[in-house]
């Protein structure tokens, strides 16, 4: 599979500056005094977890990484660039691989594309970021082998983590020898908004845009990292406005069924029958009912945050192993993706939803299959109420849909119509031009 090829462009990195009235002795000792945090060369899974490792990095290509340490200068951060902060899903089995955990998918899964999809983003300006919970997330040591039905609560293990303690007040993470720790932070999500607005804040953000980007379960941590952030600050240690998400793009929602006794509730709704609930029908909430109430505040924000979601696997789409978030999913630009993979081979239809979305970044929107197209239309003031409205999008005056590629506002001006996508059979995209998508009503 080719990709067009996108221009090269150096990181540079912003001088430190000082007041007019500083002298230059002063001027020398504050230079002096900002450490520049050290890059970290890549190393296998079971090298790397074997101590503590989770936490804020920035990423830089062939994989190498630097911690986010409040008050030093990262090497792969420039607070004038835009950046993109990824949240990782469930990584079962993940801290024993003897090789390290890379942004080029290619090896593991061969129908992804033989490319460095963080240099992707850096080459066109951004800031690449991570938020590394694999040693929560990696819940193969407590209940044993990986399959089908270990899986079932393998997950369910991990994504508590991402809102609180378990039932014994503990914040549980692995080592890659099995040993068992525990944080004292209240949850996982807790955790990264404050390691996010730690660092971020303690730099002058003067970029386009940060938007951050959840796969998965990472979707979960996207999302509810997001709404904490927002609820952070005070009048006497105010945020940073320019730290703020504005957008959050999310490949394969994952969430379990059922209400949840750790999410209690104070009203009760309605979720209908599930099979899979019977005798679970407590007073707590879904998961996708409190991402939903957070997705509701951060579109109704003076700044409202954009909200494209894309998925690819059956698994979430079924109701039966996981929910089928279509509440949650209506709330968003909605893209529903056709691999180009086997049948059965589903994790490589998971994967391709998140190194779809990042290499997407190099190629223009998908083309909408034969969708009016209409310069009356104008994008940020007309949401599409059907197929025929989606106006136009880009010099070319095509209709178009949405990718990484797509701007901010074009998702906020899709998110509020009644429209959604569907990629056509004959494109697996991103290919050497563009791949289609076909319009439909919600």
């Amino acid at each position: 599979m080719r990709f067009v090829q996108i221009l090269l462009m150096g990181l540079s990195f912003s001088a430190c500056k000082t007041s007019n009235t500083a002298s230059l002795e002063e001027a020398a000792q504050s230079t002096a005094a900002v450490k520049t945090t050290p890059v970290e060369a890549p190393e296998s899974s079971r090298q790397k977890y074997a101590k503590p490792h989770y936490g804020f990095y920035f990423l830089g290509s062939g994989d190498q990484t630097a911690r986010a340490v409040p008050g030093e200068r990262n090497p792969f951060f420039d607070p004038s660039r835009p950046t993109l902060i990824y949240f990782h899903g469930w990584s079962p089995g993940e801290m024993s691989k003897d090789e390290p955990r890379s942004f080029n998918k290619h090896k593991r899964f061969p129908s992804a594309p033989d490319l460095d999809l963080v240099k992707a983003w850096t080459d066109l300006g951004w800031n690449v970021g991570m938020m590394d919970w694999t040693q929560f997330a990696d819940t193969s040591f407590e209940t044993g082998a990986v399959g089908v039905i270990p899986a079932k609560f393998n997950y369910d293990l991990a994504e508590r983590r991402v809102w609180g303690h378990d039932d014994r007040g503990e914040l549980v993470y692995y080592l890659s020898d099995g040993s068992r720790h525990s944080s004292t932070e209240a949850s996982v999500a807790d955790m990264f908004a404050h390691e996010y607005v730690a660092f971020m804040n303690g730099v002058a953000k003067s970029g386009t845009e940060v938007r951050f980007f959840g796969h998965s379960l990472g979707t979960q941590m996207a999302t509810t990292v997001a709404y904490r952030v927002f609820h952070m600050g005070t009048a006497a240690a105010p945020i940073n406005p320019a730290i703020l998400p504005v957008r959050i793009s999310l490949t394969d929602i994952t969430a379990t069924n059922c209400p949840k006794a750790w999410l209690p509730s104070a009203t009760t709704r309605n979720r209908g029958s599930n099979p899979e609930c019977i005798g679970k029908n407590g007073p707590g909430d879904w998961v996708s009912e409190r991402l939903g109430d957070a997705v509701d505040f951060l579109q109704n924000r003076s700044q409202r945050v954009a909200f494209d979601a894309y998925r690819c696997w059956a698994i979430s789409s079924t109701g039966v192993l996981a929910d089928q978030v279509k509440p949650l999913l209506d709330k968003m630009v909605f893209t529903e993706m056709k691999p180009n993979t086997g049948v059965v081979d589903l994790l490589a239809k998971h994967a391709f939803c998140m190194w779809n979305y990042l290499a997407s970044v190099a190629l223009p929107p998908p083309l909408v299959d034969g969708a009016a197209s209409t310069s009356a239309v104008h994008l940020a003031d007309v949401p599409p109420a059907n197929c025929n409205e989606l106006g136009v999008d880009g010099a070319d005056r095509a209709a178009r849909g949405v990718s990484a590629s797509a701007t901010t506002e074009r998702v906020r001006q899709l998110m509020s119509g009644a429209v959604y996508f569907v990629q056509t059979k004959e494109s697996v995209g991103p290919s050497n031009t563009s791949y289609t998508v076909t319009c439909k009503t919600k």
